[in-house]
């Protein structure tokens, strides 16, 4: 399993919040599909927001049992 590092999410979450805009932008000015734009946009949002959180737990939990195993704390 491919592990990305933070660097590389925050960079897609960067890239990929500015493409979204752009589009969201596009259909405001056209005046249609806004909703749904909307509601694409921030279940994508959310879903990367959890996936962060989630390697930041694994990260945060892998280094406590790391050093309470070698008696480091």
């Amino acid at each position: 399993m491919f592990i990305y590092s933070n660097t590389h999410i925050h960079l897609f979450l960067i890239i990929f919040y500015n493409i979204k805009k752009l589009t969201y932008d596009y259909g405001m000015l056209k005046g249609f599909n806004i909703i749904s734009y909307h509601i694409s946009y921030n279940i994508i949002l959310t879903n990367h927001i959890f996936l962060l959180l989630r390697y930041y737990i694994r990260y945060l939990l892998h280094n406590f049992f790391y050093f309470k195993k070698y008696k480091i704390i």
